[in-house]
């Protein structure tokens, strides 16, 4: 039984799957393994922190702790599990190991489009790299 169908029957429902395969980068390097409880003004990476409100409503974060001037918040770890077989799963287009890219049109290549990467690569470093996998 694969991951995703676990965790369906575990009650994440498919849409926090598919939020957690979608954001696995963003779920697995910038929050806290889902034992750690954390709070939104501790969280290094503004796309975490501006991702927070959605992965709430998907269920991928769940709130854990209600304080008087706070709430803080944990991974779902269904929805942890879901990103890392998705990563682990997926096919990176990139040598950094991402697979989002973006075309940079003044022929420098394509830069990645993963915030915390931003590396930039040529379409023959790409295309060697690949032959390689």
């Amino acid at each position: 039984m694969s991951s995703s169908s676990q965790a369906t029957e575990k009650g994440l429902g498919q849409i926090g799957i598919t939020t957690a395969r979608d954001h696995a980068d963003l779920i697995l390097e910038d929050y806290p393994d889902p034992d750690q409880q954390f709070r939104r003004l501790t969280l290094d990476s503004h796309a975490a922190k501006r991702h927070l409100r959605k992965l709430i409503e998907q269920d991928v974060i769940n709130v854990t702790e209600k304080k008087a001037d706070w709430f803080e918040y944990s991974v779902d770890e269904r929805a942890y599990n879901a990103a890392k077989t998705a990563r682990e799963n997926r096919d990176p287009l990139l040598p950094c190991g991402h697979s989002g890219m973006i075309h940079l049109r003044d022929g420098r290549g394509f830069v990645c489009s993963y915030w915390n990467c931003s590396k930039i690569f040529d379409r023959q470093e790409i295309a060697d790299w690949r032959a390689e996998q």
